[in-house]
């Protein structure tokens, strides 16, 4: 089980491969999960490092949890 807020990423490796398992909190990374722009667009956007959420800024913080069946 694990825990995020804003942009600290956990990654699973499985066959070889990683897969980024947390979603950064991030204004410009809503904006590609709620489709109104791209990942291409985002790569490049100004305001891609902005976090929407961290600890410690405000409250209440929304924390995402993940459980993974480790192998």
């Amino acid at each position: 089980a694990l825990a995020s807020v804003g942009d600290s990423r956990a990654y699973l490796r499985r066959d070889g491969r990683l897969y980024q398992v947390t979603v950064d909190d991030t204004w410009v990374g809503s904006m590609v999960r709620a489709g109104t722009i791209t990942e291409e667009e985002a790569a490049r956007h100004h305001m891609r490092n902005v976090l929407s959420q961290a600890v410690g800024v405000h409250e209440p913080v929304n924390v995402q949890t993940y459980r993974l069946e480790l192998q």
